[in-house]
């Protein structure tokens, strides 16, 4: 029996309504249990930079003069307050400026709009291209920056291709430029291998080196082509087959020459292309075919051109390298790449003599100034480095141009701008503005960005928010505008010099913010669509820059083996990856990630079905109506995350959401989340960032996070090593289970569920309801700390407590009601001897009604 622990317990001003008395209580004292910590820093920013924020939905590149035209948008204020608070009080107006020739101006309004998603109607326009600014203000006058825009109109008649601008290539084309469309191709030819369960390296390789040795015996191989040998289960090619694969030439397979002809046959076609656009060609359909081009030589797209494969593959000769791509479209407007099939050297690489892991070989690349340029209806596989890119041209990053505002020559004075007069107003807490930096060469240029250059970029200041006014040769005000680091700024004509406001703490640190000036040459309103990626080693799809981007109805599989490891990789460190909308994309059959986002500003994804992983470097994400089987949604700070939304997905296995470490921010998901899978239960994840309100839950297991105003059935939470809090939910045959650290539950209601297996944790029940709920510590719990207060417990005769001698550490009754039938509240048992036996513990009841049958309170 144990007879050391001391076991205090004290009562004070209870009332007692069973029939019977209480046990003997021992007059006693119990300390006052600690608040949890605060979750994270409050907000110092000053009010008149607490902006509100708006972002587009993605805006139709291309119309038609019969077309209405709508811009969709969503706004809210600095706090995210909708979203994360549910406060709907909020109200902005919204004006969309546009014109066709920079000059005349139409302004349309939306007024006293709440805080969501809206839309603005431009209208039917007539032909012309267009600049769009949307902006938005609080009923404070605060103004969201600006976001620019461009789109065409077009009367129909204008976007087809007319007949006599389409060459069809002919058997003559064949001759006169040397091209090649018969191949030769290789033969692939899938090896059953049977299980590899179980097998570990290197005897997994051994295994498959085995079989591919066996098949190559008894398969016989084409004189003039040769066979690719790829470790298969059942007829179906396995993961990582880039290396479970063999090649193996014929006995008359000449690889020289085989080159030779690749790159005749690749300097045919760009002839043929640049011939035909040279003649008012705008369109090239080829003669169905595979044709095989050297990764010396590179496809490039000719200027306002189409190129059609009509069904025909253009297939990338084997090599030894690290850089190489199919096809280019660079620096090109209205080109498009449609209708076949971009082939890799996949398997038949030599990865043994490439350096950097042969990660620059393409398939398809949109790089630099694009614009309303598109690859669709193509089939991208067995690529050895990435499918698909885009970004900024190497060495040809911007226009002409670049100013800093950064260094100890660039002088920055406390204040901010006034945006309506060019002045600096010195009483402008928070900000400071530089001195006039001449525009030079950059003037000629429609717009810039204020950004860090290049390198791993990211904020550079204390917000993304800074102001920008622009002065003529004389240093006279020309405009002033709002505006956000990376998203360009329209130059108004006739500037010669340019000023900043950015918020930081100090003149020394405004120079040290690494800002310069510059247009940067990225996609701008282009498209993939349509697009199937199978097997792209490294990578399916990895975009680094753009600007309203629209990535529609692709099919993405086997891909992302190595090196960056994803199907789609929004890569990191790229700020300039704005408003993108990644919509109805299907992704299976990944061996790694599948849809992942490092960094980039309005990313849209909806309608999309697969794993995602948004880190917490993707700035105010729009995630909606998609159907995933894994989705992790990373947050941060402020800064770092901003507002993002996650509305009406469905989550089959598991769903993660926030980060660890309380920085002050957080992402909140409301509405139904349940295992999408019949039967199936969600593993839900929730840090420090995360928050779930609102939220309606399915059968889940959940190892901790913030939960308001949430309905849980069948759930079961493993608290072992995080802290959780719960407000205003409500459980329904639920369990918790291991409360090892703080917990919290405020306003709650539980009824047929059970807390198990706490080991030194401290938990308070404050204002909650209970019926049928038992604390139980079980067998072997370290001493816990437990606070209840104004709650109310019905249980159908079973005690509210039953714990072991050992792990009671301090539990405290106060102001509560409890009906536990014919079992006491309290139960104590088991008093086998433990280390924790010179320990205190104390049980303190305060001002508690206590109804039922027990011989006593405490038994």
């Amino acid at each position: 029996m144990n007879t050391g622990r001391l076991l205090v317990a004290g009562l004070g001003a209870c009332a007692l309504l069973a029939s019977t008395g209480l046990s003997q209580f021992i007059p006693g004292d119990i300390e006052r249990l600690p608040a949890p910590a605060a979750p994270g820093p409050d907000d110092t920013t000053p009010a008149y930079l607490q902006v509100p924020y708006i972002a587009t939905e993605h805006v139709k590149p291309v119309v038609t003069t019969n077309e209405a035209v709508r811009i969709g948008y969503f706004v809210t204020d600095w706090n995210h307050s909708l979203v994360r608070y549910g406060d709907n009080s909020f109200r902005f107006d919204v004006e969309m400026r546009f014109s066709a020739d920079g000059t005349n101006w139409t302004t349309r309004a939306a007024r006293a709009r709440p805080s969501g998603d809206h839309a603005i109607i431009l209208g039917t326009l007539p032909a012309g291209d267009y600049q769009l600014a949307v902006q938005c203000r609080d009923t404070q006058g605060r103004a969201s920056h600006v976001v620019w825009h461009e789109f065409l109109v077009r009367a129909p008649a204008d976007l087809a291709i007319p007949g006599p601008q389409i060459h069809r290539m002919t058997p003559d084309d064949l001759r006169t430029y040397g091209i090649r469309n018969d191949g030769p191709g290789g033969t692939l030819v899938p090896v059953e291998v049977g299980s590899l369960e179980g097998l570990k390296e290197p005897e997994l390789t051994a295994h498959i080196a085995r079989r591919l040795d066996e098949a190559r015996q008894t398969t016989p191989v084409p004189p003039h082509g040769y066979l690719i040998l790829a470790a298969a289960q059942d007829g179906k090619v396995v993961q990582r087959a880039s290396r479970r694969s063999r090649v193996v030439d014929g006995s008359a397979y000449d690889r020289a020459r085989v080159e030779a002809d690749a790159v005749r046959t690749a300097e045919g076609l760009q002839r043929l292309l640049d011939d035909a656009a040279a003649r008012g060609m705008r369109k090239v359909v080829l003669l169905p075919g595979l044709y095989r081009l050297s990764a010396s030589r590179r496809l490039s797209l000719p200027d306002r051109f189409t190129l059609d494969l009509n069904d025909a593959t253009l297939k990338m000769n084997a090599f030894a390298g690290s850089k190489g791509v199919v096809v280019e479209i660079r620096h090109r407007t209205d080109s498009h790449l449609v209708n076949g099939t971009i082939e890799g050297d996949y398997y038949e690489h030599d990865y043994a003599n490439s350096p950097n892991n042969s990660e620059w070989v393409l398939g398809i690349e949109l790089v630099g100034e694009c614009r309303y340029c598109s690859f669709e209806n193509l089939t991208v596989r067995n690529i050895t480095g990435y499918g698909v890119s885009n970004g900024t041209a190497a060495h040809d990053h911007t226009f002409p141009g670049v100013v800093a505002f950064n260094g100890s020559g660039v002088a920055y004075e406390p204040g901010a701008l006034d945006l309506s007069t060019g002045a600096v107003d010195p009483a402008a807490d928070g900000m400071f503005t530089s001195a006039f930096r001449p525009l030079g060469a950059l003037a000629t240029n429609r717009y810039l960005s204020v950004s860090k250059y290049l390198g791993y970029q990211g904020i550079r200041t204390k917000s993304w928010i800074f102001r920008a006014a622009f002065y003529d040769k004389d240093r006279a005000f020309l405009a002033g505008e709002q505006a956000f680091q990376y998203r360009v700024i329209r130059i108004p004509q006739g500037a010669a010099y340019l000023r900043i406001s950015v918020v930081e703490a100090s003149a020394e640190q405004a120079q040290q913010s690494e800002l310069s000036a510059q247009l940067f040459k990225m996609p701008w309103n282009c498209t993939y669509r349509n697009l199937v990626i199978e097997r792209c080693r490294a990578v399916g799809m990895a975009p680094s820059a753009m600007r309203n981007m629209l990535i529609e109805g692709c099919d993405f599989s086997y891909s992302g083996e190595t090196l960056a490891t994803c199907a789609f990789d929004a890569e990191d460190g790229w700020d300039m990856m704005q408003d993108v909308t990644i919509r109805n994309n299907v992704f299976h059959d990944n061996p790694n990630n599948e849809l992942l986002t490092c960094a980039g500003h309005n990313f849209i994804i909806e309608g999309n079905r697969g794993k995602i992983h948004l880190w917490d470097r993707t700035n105010s994400p729009q995630v909606r109506s998609n159907t995933f089987t894994r989705a992790s949604f990373r947050c941060g700070n402020r800064n770092r995350t901003m507002h993002g939304r996650y509305q009406a997905n469905t989550y089959r296995d598991a769903l993660h959401l926030g980060s660890e470490g309380a920085m002050g921010w957080d992402i909140v998901i409301s509405g139904p989340v349940a295992s999408s899978q019949p039967g199936g239960t969600l593993d839900v994840g929730c840090g420090a960032t995360g928050r779930f309100r609102d939220a309606r839950f399915g059968p889940l297991t959940s190892r901790g996070g913030n939960f308001e105003r949430c309905t849980f059935d069948r759930a079961h939470f493993v608290l072992t090593s995080r802290s959780q809090a719960f407000s205003a939910c409500r459980f329904t045959a639920s369990q918790f289970q291991h409360l090892n650290q703080t917990n919290r539950f405020d306003q709650c209601v539980f009824a047929d569920s059970s807390v198990t297996g706490m080991s030194g944790g401290h938990t308070t029940f404050r204002g909650c309801a209970a019926t049928n709920l038992t604390l139980d510590a079980g067998y072997w719990s370290k001493p816990n700390a437990i606070q209840v207060e104004q709650c109310t417990v019905r249980n159908t005769d079973q005690p509210f407590f039953h714990f072991p001698i050992y792990s009671v550490g301090t539990l405290l009754l106060r102001q509560s009601r409890f009906e536990t039938g014919t079992a006491p509240v309290v139960r104590i048992h088991d008093l086998r001897q433990q280390p924790t036996d010179e320990q205190p513990a104390a049980i303190a009841v305060e001002n508690c009604t206590v109804a039922g049958t027990a011989p006593a309170m405490i038994a």
